[in-house]
């Protein structure tokens, strides 16, 4: 039982140890217009300044001064090293004063509108002070700010306050990282296959990335620390920059075009108006751009929400299932990080961060959509390849005997021509032509010279080597291009041919014989002037009795 009573009493004294400084804060809300230091201090003697509660300490767009009073109490028995830190890091003008017998002096000017030279983890507005034992510190802020007005302050250790930045760096360090990876991933995915649904979503992230780091206080502080000039419009052009790569993306990866071209024009409407809507800082100012912009980002959730919706359950898109499913995390986070930017929801270190995990958990799962939108993509592409192949044989096909057409032998022997010229290697033309195939048409029917035709084809096509080509040229003639051979190969071809036609029967008359005619010849690298010389060689054939062969010499006229 000591035991247990003697664990207490430590337990309290760490307790009591931990929470030696104890800190309160009140709040008055002016008109903006000039005021005394005194009269601040004597409005706070009055009473006037309220208790400021952190679950109500956002208050939207509004154009007056907020003055905070800070007071810290130690009542321990050794100085103690504070941090006091503002939970918004865009706030414009944060002025720091201590209270020093009944007089403000100013201590610290923050605010991103402002150059800063200390540097803490966090870019939150940040001022350190000290509090001699059994003292009280009374600190007053003074605010203004043109974007949205959120109070959240705390007073924290040293100690305390880099285990809580810690978890802040940490998070946004695997947040940022994750992001940079998955761009990575799909802008090599847009390089390799060049659809624009990746190219987009890439802008989209990259602009989303840009608005992140503004409105989290870490672009100022690392990018442009010496230019506060660039806070003031570098989230209403990122934010206006997402939503315009937000419409293209759903655009594009829900084939809007195809699939409804009623919605597919209401979102593009979208697109040249958030352009316009980017350049607005630059001509109305901060917070016109900012309401503007988040109007039109809460339109965007709505719109992109039910038009996926729609796609997903009505018109059975794959595309919007993954996409439903992955931007209704971002959207969500989205609304709520606007819905505290205009005083409509409370600030909290969860909704401070909500647009970023929406964005890790969209960026996640959209990712691995587009991955199976790749899969998709890559299947249809296969099978268009497939189909085009088979076209392209088709085209290059005589549909009645199975070979080569003429339009194959002209877009292919050109090449071989030059690879055999080039090598400085001989390549052989064969021409055949069937003999008195119009009598067999003639007599047996143009079915049976079909049949004929047919069986020619094949006896000729089982004697030739893979890589030589066989064509039918036209009617009844035919070529072969040896693109490897010798002169003794050219001939035993020709000979093996006129042998094995000769010798097939037709089981359509026992009377039916076919033979065919042959002209060779080779040396010319031109197309034109080689398929002359066979068919001079050939037409030698055809006088010298017809079933042979004939070599083209210069001699043949």
């Amino acid at each position: 039982m000591k035991l247990l009573i003697l664990i207490s009493i430590i337990f309290n004294i760490i307790l009591f140890a931990q929470n030696e400084v104890k800190s309160s804060f009140s709040y008055i809300q002016l008109e903006n217009k000039p005021y005394t230091l005194q009269e601040i201090v004597q409005k706070s003697e009055k009473g006037l300044f309220v208790p400021l509660h952190q679950k109500r300490s956002v208050f939207g767009f509004t154009n007056d001064i907020f003055w905070i009073k800070v007071v810290s109490k130690n009542s321990g028995l050794k100085e103690k090293t504070q941090i006091l830190e503002m939970g918004y890091p865009t706030l414009d003008i944060v002025d720091i004063y201590e209270l020093q017998d009944t007089q403000l002096l100013l201590k610290k000017e923050l605010g991103d509108w402002r150059v800063q030279d200390e540097k803490y983890l966090m870019p939150n507005p940040t001022y350190e002070f000290v509090i001699p034992a059994k003292e009280t510190k009374i600190l007053f802020i003074r605010v203004l700010s043109t974007g949205s007005v959120q109070l959240g302050i705390t007073v924290q250790s040293f100690k305390s306050y880099i285990r809580h930045s810690s978890v802040e760096v940490k998070w946004l360090s695997f947040y940022f990282g994750a992001v940079f990876i998955m761009l990575m991933y799909n802008f090599i995915l847009y390089l390799i296959i060049k659809n624009k649904s990746f190219l987009y979503y890439v802008l989209f992230h990259i602009s989303y990335t840009a608005f992140a780091l503004s409105l989290s206080g870490i672009a100022a502080q690392i990018l442009w620390p010496n230019i506060p000039e660039l806070n003031k419009y570098a989230i209403p052009v990122s934010m206006s920059l997402s939503g315009t790569f937000a419409f293209l993306f759903a655009i594009y990866f829900l084939n809007l075009k195809q699939l409804s071209r009623r919605l597919y024009h209401v979102i593009y409407a979208f697109v040249p108006l958030s352009v316009l809507i980017a350049f607005m800082p630059f001509v109305t100012g901060y917070r016109t751009a900012v309401v503007t912009s988040s109007a039109i980002s809460f339109i965007a959730v709505v719109l992109l929400s039910a038009t996926s919706f729609y796609l997903a359950f009505f018109k059975k898109n794959i595309n919007a299932f993954f996409y439903l499913i992955a931007w209704s995390f971002f959207q969500a986070g989205v609304g709520i990080a606007h819905l505290v930017n205009i005083g409509w929801f409370p600030a909290t270190q969860l909704t401070h961060f909500a647009s970023q995990i929406g964005s890790f958990f969209e960026l996640l799962l959209l990712s691995i959509g587009l991955a199976f939108y790749y899969n998709r993509l890559k299947d249809e592409h296969s099978k268009l390849r497939n189909t085009n192949n088979q076209l392209r044989a088709l085209s290059n096909t005589d549909m009645l005997t199975g070979s080569y057409n003429r339009r194959y032998f002209y877009d292919n022997a050109k090449r071989l021509l030059e690879d055999a010229k080039a090598q400085e290697r001989d390549l052989y033309l064969l021409m055949l032509d069937l003999d008195h195939f119009k009598d067999v048409n003639d007599t047996y029917g143009h079915g049976i010279g079909d049949k004929v035709l047919i069986s020619f084809a094949h006896t000729c096509q089982k004697i030739l080597r893979n890589d030589d080509m066989f064509v039918r040229y036209g009617g009844e003639e035919f070529v072969i291009l040896l693109a490897t051979a010798e002169k003794e190969t050219a001939i035993n071809i020709a000979k093996r041919i006129n042998k094995a036609v000769r010798e097939t029967s037709f089981n359509v008359a026992s009377e039916l014989r076919v033979t065919v005619s042959i002209g060779i010849a080779h040396t010319s690298y031109e197309i034109e002037a080689l398929l002359s010389s066979a068919d001079k060689a050939l037409y030698s054939a055809k006088e010298s009795g017809r079933d042979t062969y004939v070599f083209f010499d210069k001699n043949i006229s």
